[in-house]
């Protein structure tokens, strides 16, 4: 961390098994600034993302990992809109991996998507 830092966070998307971490850390009196994410850190989050699946129920496609410099911490999932990936984007590949490895009831699939995944193109998701 630099010196003088009061909080980081890290996040991460995923879809099916593409994954990608954003990372940044605040200053005292600046705003936040962007760096590089940890490798292990991307790892540790793929598997979190694999552990926390229920069959038939879903997994989070971003989490949200926030860090005080005084300990205090707190995690945020998002269950329910389409992860925000830098370029290039996740190919169509990755939504039927999604499913694949990820299965959802048709109640848990996204919002404004209540068809399978398989046969869909990226746009028909979300």
């Amino acid at each position: 961390m630099p010196p003088g830092w009061i909080e980081a966070e890290c996040k991460h998307v995923g879809l099916g098994v593409a994954g990608e971490c954003f990372f940044r850390t605040r200053v005292e009196g600046e705003d936040f600034r962007e760096g590089s994410a940890p490798s292990e850190a991307a790892l540790a989050f793929m598997d979190l993302r694999e552990g926390m699946h229920k069959d038939d129920v879903r997994t989070w496609f971003s989490a949200t990992f926030r860090i005080s410099n005084n300990g205090d911490y707190r995690v945020e999932y998002d269950y329910d809109n389409k992860p925000e990936f830098s370029n290039p984007q996740p190919s169509d590949l990755e939504f039927l991996n999604e499913q694949r490895y990820y299965p959802r009831s048709e109640e848990k699939k996204p919002t404004g998507s209540k068809r399978a995944y398989v046969g869909f193109r990226r746009s028909d998701l979300w």
